[in-house]
């Protein structure tokens, strides 16, 4: 009896230890206390950032911080630092493109047109916003991304009613074209959408287009012809204005009325560099986008600084 009694005594004591134990190791420690945030709800778009600290570069978008809707922002962005990016995907600051590095929006806009020209219209487009990535406000980007969004429907929306046709002639391009029928060559993309081509390059004589538009058009031919008597009177200047609007076949004497005409305003800048000499250097820089192989307007550019 006594060896019982002592027994029992061990075990409820050793059930009491043991009750104590597992609540003690069953107890739910005390949560952290959230920290506040300083805008609401917490989910909130602008919110997302704030909860990891403003220039933390984890910052969550999402509840599932490695989830696919995840987009942390850019850090070193000042567009994008508090998850900007998350509320405006398709702002080109936040848009994911191929861009070369370190050209300028005039070139990129070269390269685009380019691309438009073969059929490349997704790669067009691309360059294009690469252009107004580097200069939102470069006029040549604007035109083309604005073609590019509309379309055929692009002469409508600028007001332009009614239509010409027109036969493609020996020597034609579809810029050139542009340039003739509607002042500009930059407009042979609309022209191209509206008219349905695959690769504007491709024209060949024969072909019939619709012109926008409600004035006739006359074939660039002309233009050529223009731009030959102008340069036998010795008018560069009107020379070039006529042999940009004239066609393919005209490439020898764009080349060669480009060249003499930046040529002769090079020699005009370097007469007028001491009386104006801003308006010296805004010479050479068109001798230049004239013919880029100008060396004297390069040097001029680069050796003479206006105080």
């Amino acid at each position: 009896m006594e060896a019982r009694s002592v027994l029992r005594k061990l075990a409820h004591g050793c059930l009491g230890s043991l009750i104590i134990f597992l609540a003690s190791c069953t107890t739910a420690p005390t949560p952290p206390a959230e920290t506040p945030l300083a805008c609401a709800p917490a989910d909130s778009a602008q919110c997302i950032c704030e909860a990891q600290g403003a220039q933390s570069s984890a910052c969550l978008c999402a509840t599932d911080a490695s989830g696919d809707a995840c987009y942390c922002a850019d850090p070193s962005n000042a567009q994008t630092n508090r998850c900007f990016c998350y509320d405006n995907p398709s702002d080109l600051n936040c848009l994911t493109l191929d861009c070369p590095i370190g050209d300028s929006a005039r070139a990129l806009t070269t390269d685009a047109l380019e691309a438009a020209d073969r059929g490349a219209w997704e790669r067009s487009r691309e360059l294009t916003l690469c252009a107004l990535r580097v200069d939102a406000a470069d006029d040549r980007a604007n035109l083309l991304r604005s073609q590019l969004d509309l379309g055929g429907e692009y002469f409508a929306a600028i007001g332009m009613v009614g239509s010409q046709p027109y036969e493609v002639q020996p020597g034609d391009t579809l810029g050139s074209i542009a340039a003739n029928c509607l002042g500009r060559g930059e407009l042979f993309v609309a022209l191209a959408l509206a008219n349905e081509l695959d690769a504007p390059k491709n024209l060949t004589p024969g072909d019939r287009l619709v012109i926008p538009g409600e004035r006739a058009c006359a074939p660039s031919v002309d233009y050529l012809a223009e731009a030959l008597a102008a340069e036998q009177r010795g008018d560069l200047q009107q020379a070039w204005r006529f042999i940009q609007r004239a066609g393919r076949g005209a490439q020898e004497a764009r080349l060669r009325i480009g060249s003499a005409y930046a040529s002769q305003v090079t020699e005009q800048a370097l007469e007028a560099v001491e009386r104006d000499c801003p308006g010296a250097r805004a010479q050479w820089r068109q001798a230049l986008a004239i013919d880029a192989s100008n060396e004297e307007a390069a040097f001029f550019l680069r050796e003479v600084t206006c105080e």
